[in-house]
């Protein structure tokens, strides 16, 4: 008698963070002037794995609908819960970029996060699913590539938000950093998921903001990490 081979499970608190970054530590309501007197809209709200947490989501929709972006590029799509959300809160004409990995295209997962490499599989056929057929979902472009490999040429200073929450290895954090800053216009937001929580990120980002003389600040209590380019 043969049994089933072990179905690996993704369960949050996968990552134990043994470090706190250099970035100034605020308050989500200093965060920005005036951040917290916006309405918002949120849906998809039930929780799953890899996506950011309730509080993080209202922030992120509390932050674009108080900076109105008018093209945000997103690394990561997932099942779109972000990309729905901040569809929802950003002005009519604005559009979404939202780019993941095929994962009929990725031959190998060596050196990737093993959290990483089952939320790829584990979504696989489900990349996006939670704006489909949504009323924002013509705002949204969806991308597939690797992140290292991928073509940014034709979004260069076209963006205005770039959220970075894809792959967390450190070269793929500091090669999307980058690829963030020559995306973004003057004054645009440079936004990252999972610092201080992930290790390797927090080391990217904090080696990036100094490499490129970036002011980074975290939110209290949040994984999240954010600059303002130019500033």
């Amino acid at each position: 008698m043969t049994t089933a081979p072990r179905r690996e499970e993704i369960r949050p608190g996968k990552f134990t963070p043994t470090k706190q970054g250099s970035a100034e530590v605020v308050l989500l309501e200093n965060a920005f002037d005036g951040i917290c007197d916006h309405r918002i809209e949120l849906d998809a709200l039930a929780p799953h794995p890899g996506c950011v947490r309730f509080v993080e989501l209202l922030f992120l929709a509390l932050l674009v609908r108080h900076m109105r972006p008018h093209r945000v590029f997103e690394f990561g799509t997932l099942q779109g819960r972000t990309t729905l959300n901040l569809a929802l809160n950003l002005p009519t004409t604005s559009r979404i970029f939202t780019l993941n990995l095929c994962v009929e295209n990725q031959q190998s997962f060596d050196g990737w996060h093993k959290q990483d490499e089952l939320l790829v599989r584990e979504n696989h056929g489900n990349i996006g699913r939670l704006f489909w057929e949504a009323e924002v979902e013509h705002r949204i472009t969806q991308l597939w590539g690797d992140s290292l490999t991928f073509d940014f040429t034709s979004y260069k200073e076209a963006m205005s938000f770039v959220f970075i929450d894809g792959n967390r290895q450190y070269e793929y954090v500091m090669s999307d950093s980058e690829n963030g800053r020559r995306m973004l216009r003057p004054g645009g937001l440079l936004v990252w998921h999972d610092y201080n929580y992930v290790d390797s990120v927090t080391d990217a980002v904090d080696d990036f903001c100094r490499d490129n003389a970036l002011l980074c600040k975290t939110v209290s209590q949040l994984t999240i990490a954010f600059s303002i380019l130019g500033n």
